[in-house]
């Protein structure tokens, strides 16, 4: 509200900060946008396996001299199934869209945006650092919500077994 970016910045490394090792929040941006990411797979026509769309090496088959003259030309684009070696047409392969989970708690949240010069930019970057801010709170939120569900001090559970003990020798 008071545009305080550098404040905001710092109040989210140092939240981050409190957490143990186990709970604190990745600051890594390549890898908050490969987890939000939607995925497309590529569907083998023999054994159904799905492969990343990334990780298909889409080649020029030459066709046989029937099926280059039926279908007016004389390659197709294919690639090749990893698990099952078939050799899959890209025309005829099925696609599916994955897309991420939402709420999306991995653990890893984007660097702070930078800021451009420039009347434009201004306005980008509010926009651009409220989001970051509410993104990166959100998941402080979530890791610090985990950390509350599984920490239980040791002097915590003392206490209660001694209260407990003394309100049965009261009876």
């Amino acid at each position: 509200m008071e545009r305080n970016y550098v404040g905001a910045i710092a109040a989210i490394n140092e939240i981050n900060a409190l957490f143990p090792d186990a709970y604190r929040v990745e600051v890594n941006t390549p890898k908050y946008i490969q987890s939000t990411q939607d995925e497309l797979v590529a569907k083998c026509t023999k054994c159904n396996e799905e492969t990343n769309i990334a990780e298909l090496h889409i080649f020029d088959l030459l066709l046989t001299t029937v099926n280059s003259i039926i279908l007016n030309k004389e390659t197709e684009k294919a690639w090749i199934c990893k698990s099952c070696e078939t050799i899959n047409m890209r025309e005829k392969t099925r696609m599916i869209r994955r897309e991420h989970k939402k709420p999306n708690y991995d653990g890893v949240i984007a660097e702070p945006p930078e800021r451009v010069d420039g009347i434009q930019g201004r306005t980008e970057y509010h926009n651009n650092m409220v989001k970051w801010f509410y993104d990166a709170l959100e998941e402080l939120d979530h890791q610090l919500g985990k950390y509350r569900a599984e920490y239980k001090p040791a002097e915590w559970e003392e206490d209660a077994n001694y209260q407990g003990d003394e309100d049965a020798d009261r009876d």
